[in-house]
């Protein structure tokens, strides 16, 4: 009966499994997304662009006009936590390599050239089509 009683316990004891509490790991604070399809930056505490323009990086209100349809909400925004101080751009060439622009390839539209004399008639006898 002692022998039952101590694989009783045994038992009990191995089913109970602790509650194991794991901390809570710290909110990440981010400060500034990198635009991969602009190369640019953006600084949600101040909200100001950071591009660069005539090598040197610009705070403003807007990206300049060549993207003046761009969207922020729908574009690809990139979390940025490798930075220094108020530089995010002094890892601009490895954000850069990272997350590569997206290009949007156009589609090639063929339209008909006149060359100057018979280019753009029909062809007479003895020039069979190609």
């Amino acid at each position: 009966m002692l022998f039952f009683t101590a694989a009783a316990h045994a038992q009990i004891t191995v089913n109970v499994n602790p509650t194991v509490v794991e901390p809570t790991p710290k909110p990440v604070i981010v400060r500034y997304y990198y635009l991969p399809d602009y190369a640019s930056y953006y600084d949600i505490s101040t909200k100001r662009y950071i591009y660069r323009t005539n090598n040197k990086w610009i705070r403003a209100k807007y990206l300049p006009g060549k993207y003046k349809n761009y969207s922020y909400e729908k574009c690809r925004k990139v979390k940025i936590s490798d930075y220094r101080g108020n530089r995010p751009y002094i890892y601009y060439k490895k954000h850069y390599a990272q997350y590569a622009p997206v290009v949007v390839k156009r589609p090639v539209v063929y339209t008909e050239h006149k060359h100057g004399k018979g280019h753009g008639k029909k062809h007479g006898k003895g020039h069979g089509h190609h």
